[in-house]
C-alpha cells in the first residue's frame, strides 16, 4: 500500500516535474533563448538581427522563425534572413567558462544580400577585418546583466546545414550594374574551434543560364582562411563579361565545360586556380585575338578583393581549333590546328609562348600577300602599357611555311608552292631554305625582312619558253619567242611601304637559246651566253661569243642603261659583218645617235630616230658594194645574178616619212660612184642626185661617162598610187664609142665602132613593162655596124660575097615606144657602098618586124667593072622596077634573125627614092 502510494506520489511529482519543465520549456525559455541568440548574434555579425518567434522541441530544440540580420550600421537594409532555423544545443561548464555546444543548425529558405559599392567594398567585408570590435547593442535593448552575460558565456556550432536558399549579388562597382543569383540546394558546414568545413550544391543563375556547382571547403578562423575546391558545368563567360573586363585579354565569347577550381581567401587576397575545357571560346589582346576556339586550360587568377584592376593570372591553353588573327605591323588570320600556349597576364601586362600550327593561313602586309598556307610556329607574345600610356608589343620565334601563294611583288607576279622556314623578331624576318615556283619555275632563296625592307638571294634554272609571255608583259615591244635554259642568280630588294620598284640584280647563264623576234623571220640561236642585270643602276649587259643566224656565227655584246629612257650600246661581229650602233628610247621613239658598220663589203654610218610602226627619221651615208646586193636583197637575187653588178656606189641621204609606206618618204640623196659595171657593161663617174616628197621623186640628175661618152637622165616619179609607180624620164647619150662598148660584149671579135648619139623621153609605170611609151633619135657617126645581127645575117641572105665587110659610116633615126615595142619608119644607115632604110618594129622581149630596103652606092675597091656589073644585074633581078619597089622583110628575134623579099607599097616609094636621092648615081 506504501509502496503503491510512494509510486503514486513519485508519478505525480513527476507529472508536475514534467509539466513544470515543460510550462519552462513553452512560456519561460523561449523568451531566455531569444534573448540570447539575438545578443549572441548582434555580438557576432556586429549588426542589428531580428527573430519573429522562438520555440522549443523537445526533439529540435530551438527553432527560430523568420531570422532576420540587417546590414552592419542599418536598421532596414537586411543583409540575410531564415524562414526557419533549428539550433539543438548543450550548456556545458568547462572550468571557469560557460560555454553553449550547438550540436546543429538547420536553416531553411535563407536569403543572403551581398552588395558590392561603387567603391568596390563588400557589405560583408568587416567579417574578414583582422580586428572586430564589438558592436554597439541599441540602449533599449542591452542591460548591465545582459552585457556581462554575453561576454561570459562562448557559442560554438558543430553543424550547420542551410537548404533551399538563394544567395544574390549586387555589384554597383562596374556598369551595367550586375546582379547575379545562387540557388543553393544544400550546404552543410562542420565547425570546430579553430575552422569550419563545409560542402554544398548549387546552381549559379544570370540572364537565364544556369550553372551547376558544387563547392568543398574550409574556413580557419585566426588568421582568417578561406579554401575552396568547387566543380562547375557550363559556365558561359559572356554571362560574366564586367569581372574580366580589366584583365589583360579580352574575352569576348566562351562556353566553359567541366570547370574544376581550387580557391583560396586570405584576408582581402583572393587567388584561384582553374582547370577547365571549353570551346566557342574568343579572346584579343589589342591586335591580336583568337575566335571560336576550343581549348584545355590550367589558369591561376590572383588579385586583391577590393581592386580587381590589380588581377593577374596564368597557365596554359591547349587550343584545338578555331582561328587566329593579328593586325599590327602586318595583317594574319589562319586556322587553328593544334597549339600548346603557356600565358602570364597581370595589369597592363600579357605574356604568351608556345607552338602553333595554322592553316589556310592568309597575310599580308601592304602589297605582299601570302595566301591558303600552313604554319608552325614556335614563339613568344609579349604585350605591355608604358607609362606614356603607349602599347608595347614585342614577338620572336620560328615558323615553317608550307604550300603558301605569295602575291605582291612586282615583276613577279604570283609565287605559288612557297616552302620555308622563317625566324621573326616583332616585324623582322629571317627566311630560310625558301622553296617556291614562280613563272611556272622553281625558285630557291634566302633573306631577311627588316625595317620594311625585303630582300631575297635566290637562284633558278629556268626553263625560258615558260616564262616568255611574262617577258613580253613586261617588255611588250619585245613580242619574242624564246627557248632554251636560264641559270639564274639574283638578289631582290624592296621596300613594300614606297612606290620606288624593288632593287633587282644578278647574272644569268644562257644554255642552248633560240630567239625568234617579229623582226626577224628566222632564230636566233646560242650555246651559251650571260646577262648581268641591275634595276638599281638600270643597267643590263649581254655578252654572247658565239650566237648563230642562218648558219653563221656572230659575237654580240652591248649593255643598256636607264629603264624609263633606255641607253643602248650594241656590237655585233661575224661572218662579213661588223656593227656598232648606240641609241636611246624616249617613249615611243628610238633615237639613234649612231649606227656604224661594216656587212660584206659595204659600210654605213647612220643616225636619226624611228618610231616603230609610225614613223621614220634617218640621215647618213652608205657605201654599196655592189657584189653585196643579192645579199642584201635576197629577194631580188636571181635579178642581180644576172645584172652581174660590179663596183662601189657611195650614198648620203636624208629619210622621213612613215615606217611603213616609202611611197610617202621625203628623201634628199646624193650618190657618186666611181665605177659601175651591170651585165658586164661598165659605167664611170656616176653622179645622182634624187629628191622625194609629197610622194612625188624627182630625178634631179643621173649622169655617168661610158666608153668615152656621157649619160644624163632627168625625170620625175608619181608614187602616190599604192600598186604603181608612174615615171617620167628623159635621157640623153653623147659620143659612146661602139668600139668600145663591144669589148664588153659577146659581140667583142666582131668588127663594131662609131660614135653613138641618143635621145630619149619615156614615161609608164614600172609595174607593167609594155605600159611603156616614149619617142627617141639614134645618131651614129662614122661608123660600122655590118657585122652586127642582123646587117650580117642580111649579106648572107643577099648572097653577095662583099656584102659580108660593109662600112656604114652613120646611121639615124627616130623612134617610139608604144605596147612593148621600139617602133621606127625611117631608121637610115648610110656607108659609102651601100644604103639601107627601115621601118618596123621590135618587141622588148626581141622580137623583129622590120622591112629592110637596101641601094648599092658604088663599086667595091675590089671590084672589077665587070664584077661591078655583076652585082648590079644580081640586085636587079632581086629588086624589080616594074611600078613596085621590092625590100626584104626581116623577122625572128635578134639572135636569130630570118629574111624573105617582100613588095613594099607605092605609098613609100618615093619616101625611099628621096632617101637615096643623094646616093644613086
Amino acid at each position: 500500500m506504501k509502496k503503491k502510494l510512494l509510486l503514486g506520489i513519485l508519478g505525480i511529482l513527476l507529472i508536475a516535474i514534467a509539466g513544470g519543465l515543460v510550462t519552462f520549456a513553452k512560456k519561460t525559455l523561449p523568451g531566455i533563448a531569444k534573448e540570447k541568440i539575438i545578443n549572441i548574434l548582434c555580438e557576432t555579425t556586429q549588426s542589428k538581427v531580428t527573430i519573429e518567434n522562438v520555440d522549443f522541441n523537445i526533439f529540435q530544440g530551438i527553432v527560430l522563425k523568420n531570422l532576420r540580420i540587417f546590414e552592419k550600421g542599418s536598421s532596414t537594409n537586411i543583409l540575410c534572413s531564415a524562414k526557419e532555423t533549428t539550433v539543438s544545443f548543450l550548456i556545458i561548464p568547462f572550468f571557469k567558462e560557460k560555454q553553449i555546444i550547438l550540436p546543429s543548425i538547420k536553416i531553411k529558405s535563407l536569403v543572403l544580400n551581398i552588395n558590392r559599392e561603387n567603391d568596390c567594398s563588400l557589405n560583408i567585408g568587416y567579417f574578414f577585418e583582422k580586428e572586430n570590435k564589438v558592436p554597439e547593442v541599441p540602449a533599449k535593448e542591452k542591460t548591465p546583466d545582459i552585457q556581462k552575460k554575453i561576454n561570459s558565456i562562448k557559442l560554438l556550432a558543430q553543424t550547420i546545414q542551410i537548404t533551399d536558399s538563394r544567395v544574390f549579388f549586387n555589384d554597383a562597382a562596374i556598369t551595367p550594374q550586375a546582379e547575379i543569383q545562387l540557388y543553393l540546394k544544400h550546404l552543410k558546414v562542420r565547425g570546430s574551434w579553430k575552422k569550419l568545413n563545409f560542402e554544398g550544391f548549387a546552381q549559379l543563375s544570370k540572364n537565364d543560364q544556369k550553372t551547376e556547382l558544387h563547392l568543398v571547403g574550409s574556413y580557419v578562423f585566426n588568421p582568417s582562411l578561406l579554401l575552396i575546391n568547387m566543380t562547375a558545368n557550363e559556365l558561359d563567360v559572356i554571362n560574366y563579361e564586367p569581372y574580366y573586363r580589366n584583365l589583360p585579354v579580352l574575352l569576348k565569347s566562351g562556353k566553359i565545360h567541366n570547370l574544376s577550381c581550387i580557391g583560396a581567401l586570405d584576408n582581402n587576397n583572393f587567388k584561384i586556380e582553374t582547370k577547365f575545357d571549353a570551346d566557342a571560346f574568343s579572346l584579343a589582346k589589342e591586335e591580336f585575338s583568337i575566335d571560336n576556339s576550343s581549348f584545355n586550360s590550367q589558369i591561376t587568377v590572383q588579385s586583391p578583393l577590393n581592386d580587381l584592376n590589380k588581377i593577374s593570372s596564368q597557365g596554359t591553353l591547349d587550343l584545338k581549333d578555331g582561328f587566329l588573327s593579328f593586325n599590327k605591323d602586318f595583317n594574319l588570320k589562319g586556322s587553328i590546328e593544334k597549339s600548346a600556349l603557356d600565358f602570364t597576364a597581370k595589369a597592363h601586362q600579357f605574356h604568351l609562348s608556345g607552338a602553333l600550327t595554322l592553316s589556310q593561313v592568309d597575310a599580308e602586309k601592304d602589297k605582299l600577300k601570302l595566301t591558303r598556307a600552313t604554319l608552325e610556329t614556335s614563339f613568344t607574345f609579349a604585350s605591355a602599357l608604358t607609362q606614356e600610356n603607349n602599347q608595347s608589343i614585342s614577338y620572336s620565334g620560328a615558323l615553317n611555311i608550307k604550300n603558301a601563294d605569295i602575291s605582291g611583288i612586282e615583276t613577279l607576279d604570283t609565287i605559288t608552292g612557297f616552302h620555308s622556314t622563317i625566324k621573326f623578331k616583332n616585324a623582322d624576318l629571317i627566311f630560310e631554305d625558301i622553296q617556291a615556283r614562280a613563272l611556272d619555275t622553281v625558285l630557291s632563296a634566302t633573306g631577311t625582312f627588316k625595317n620594311n625592307i625585303l630582300t631575297l638571294e635566290g637562284s633558278a634554272d629556268i626553263m625560258l619558253e615558260k616564262i616568255t609571255p611574262f617577258l613580253n608583259k613586261q617588255f611588250p615591244a619585245l613580242n619574242c619567242e624564246l627557248n632554251g635554259t636560264a641559270l639564274l642568280k639574283i638578289h631582290y630588294a624592296s621596300d613594300i611601304t614606297s612606290k620606288n620598284p624593288p632593287v633587282i640584280s644578278g647574272e644569268t647563264q644562257l644554255l642552248k637559246i633560240n630567239l625568234t623576234l617579229p623582226t626577224l623571220k628566222h632564230k636566233l640561236s646560242a650555246d651559251k651566253g650571260t646577262v648581268l642585270f641591275n634595276t638599281k643602276e638600270e643597267n643590263i649587259r649581254w655578252h654572247f661569243s658565239d650566237a648563230r643566224y642562218l648558219e653563221k656565227s656572230y659575237k654580240i655584246e652591248g649593255d643598256l642603261k636607264g629603264f624609263k629612257t633606255p641607253h643602248i650600246n650594241a656590237n655585233l661581229a661575224g661572218q662579213g659583218i661588223s656593227l656598232k650602233t648606240n641609241f636611246i628610247k624616249e617613249n615611243e621613239t628610238y633615237i639613234v645617235t649612231s649606227l656604224k658598220g661594216r656587212y660584206l663589203n659595204s659600210t654605213f654610218d647612220i643616225h636619226g630616230q624611228i618610231k616603230p610602226k609610225k614613223e621614220i627619221s634617218l640621215n647618213g651615208s652608205v657605201v654599196v658594194d655592189a657584189n653585196d646586193l643579192k645579199t642584201l636583197l635576197p629577194n631580188h637575187s636571181a635579178t642581180f645574178k644576172q645584172m652581174k653588178p660590179q663596183g662601189r656606189c657611195s650614198f648620203k641621204a636624208e629619210i622621213a616619212g612613215p615606217l611603213n609606206d616609202i611611197r610617202s618618204w621625203n628623201i634628199k640623196t646624193k650618190a657618186t660612184s666611181a665605177s659601175l659595171k651591170l651585165y658586164d657593161l661598165t659605167i664611170k663617174d656616176v653622179k645622182l642626185d634624187y629628191a622625194q616628197m609629197n610622194q612625188k621623186g624627182y630625178i634631179n640628175e643621173f649622169s655617168f661617162n661610158a666608153y668615152k661618152g656621157q649619160g644624163m637622165i632627168k625625170g620625175n616619179l608619181n608614187l602616190s598610187h599604192k600598186d604603181k609607180t608612174y615615171y617620167l624620164l628623159n635621157g640623153t647619150l653623147k659620143d659612146l664609142e661602139l668600139n668600145d662598148l663591144k669589148n664588153d660584149t659577146p659581140a667583142k671579135s666582131k668588127t663594131l665602132y662609131g660614135a653613138c648619139f641618143l635621145n630619149i623621153s619615156i614615161e609608164g609605170n614600172t609595174q607593167d613593162i609594155n605600159s611603156a611609151k616614149g619617142v627617141g633619135s639614134l645618131l651614129i657617126k662614122k661608123g660600122n655596124l655590118w657585122e652586127f645581127n642582123p646587117l650580117k645575117g642580111l649579106g648572107n641572105f643577099l648572097l653577095i660575097p662583099r656584102f659580108t665587110n660593109i662600112v656604114f659610116t652613120n646611121a639615124q633615126g627616130n623612134f617610139t615606144i608604144e605596147d612593148g615595142f621600139l617602133k621606127t619608119d625611117d631608121l637610115e644607115l648610110l656607108g659609102p657602098e651601100m644604103g639601107l632604110i627601115a621601118e618596123g618594129k621590135m618587141s622588148f622581149k626581141g622580137d623583129l618586124d622590120f622591112l629592110i630596103n637596101t641601094q648599092i652606092i658604088q663599086s667595091g675597091s675590089k671590084e672589077t667593072p665587070d664584077q661591078e656589073n655583076e652585082v648590079r644585074s644580081q640586085i636587079a633581078q632581086i629588086f624589080s622596077k616594074k611600078g613596085s619597089l621590092t625590100g626584104i622583110k626581116i623577122s625572128g628575134t635578134i639572135k636569130e634573125p630570118k629574111y624573105k623579099i617582100q613588095a613594099i607599097a607605092e605609098n613609100i616609094i618615093k619616101k625611099f627614092s628621096d632617101i637615096f636621092s643623094n646616093f644613086i648615081p
